[in-house]
């Protein structure tokens, strides 16, 4: 009974942990080290604050704020937007407001692309 218990918080604490949102802002902790997280998370969520950190990856910027997300779909087939205003930009630190799409297809993210304030793909 005591084991069972145990077992229930470690799950009851472990699910908690899943269903954290974006947060509104976000820095890379080493940016000589960029790469893509491009499998879907456990939750929709979850998902969603992996292509805010591969949109922040895959920009000129180490750090984002006001960083909101919007996810269509479910499960391994989402399409998330992630719009952000990079900050530090350029020769002269500039702020960027951007948007930034995540297409995952069968659970694997299959393009990200910039849809305003930076081009390239």
């Amino acid at each position: 009974m005591k084991l069972t218990r145990i077992w229930c918080a470690t799950l009851t604490l472990a699910c908690a942990g899943c269903a954290i949102s974006t947060p509104t802002a976000i820095s890379l902790k080493d940016p000589q080290h960029r790469h893509q997280d491009i499998e879907v998370a456990m939750t929709d969520s979850g998902t969603a604050r992996r292509c805010a950190y591969n949109m922040l990856n895959a920009s000129p910027a180490t750090e984002a704020t006001n960083v909101a997300t919007r996810i269509s779909g479910s499960g391994d087939n989402l399409v998330v937007d992630v719009y952000a205003t990079l900050l530090n930009v350029g020769l002269y630190n500039q702020s960027l407001p951007v948007s930034y799409r995540c297409t995952y297809a069968n659970g694997i993210m299959a393009h990200g692309t910039w849809t305003s304030g930076l081009k390239g793909g």
